[in-house]
């Protein structure tokens, strides 16, 4: 996390009482060598106008393809987070961002803050690189019923 993260996230979030979620970039290094492997996401335009979420949902135009949205630079409102029952876990992904993400672009605006938040550390062994059938097949689940609702 870097060292000035919750300072602009708390500073944001605090003017907008129709704000659920602060969130901004972060870099994905290489564990074993420290290599910058990218930044994301990316600040392209046509991606750029859904991040704030407004309308509300309107991220979902890009959560249902991937997810730009860096775990680690989260900053949720509480009380928003408990009204929708805390995070959300689903169709065996072994994750609870995305579902989670899903929930709250339903309820408020989120605030993109351009600058880099965290660092994400890759390395072999972690989640996405050791279970990523099963992801991509709860993904599917997820979407799937998602899309019914």
């Amino acid at each position: 996390m870097e060292s000035k993260k919750l300072e602009l996230q708390v500073g944001e979030i605090d003017k907008d009482e129709n704000c659920v979620l602060v969130w901004g970039r972060a870099d994905s290094v290489s564990a074993k060598s420290n290599f910058l492997l990218s930044t994301n996401p990316d600040l392209d335009k046509y991606n750029l106008r859904f991040y704030n979420n407004k309308p509300n949902g309107s991220i979902l135009n890009i959560l249902f393809f991937r997810n730009c949205i860096p775990a680690l630079t989260i900053l949720v409102r509480k009380d928003t987070l408990l009204n929708i029952g805390g995070f959300k876990q689903s169709h065996g992904l072994p994750l609870v961002d995305l579902p989670t993400l899903f929930e709250l672009s339903l309820k408020g605006n989120f605030i993109f803050i351009q600058d880099v938040l965290g660092v994400w550390n890759h390395y072999s062994e972690q989640v996405t690189k050791t279970h990523t059938f099963k992801m991509y097949e709860g993904f599917y689940k997820f979407k799937k019923i998602s899309i019914q609702k």
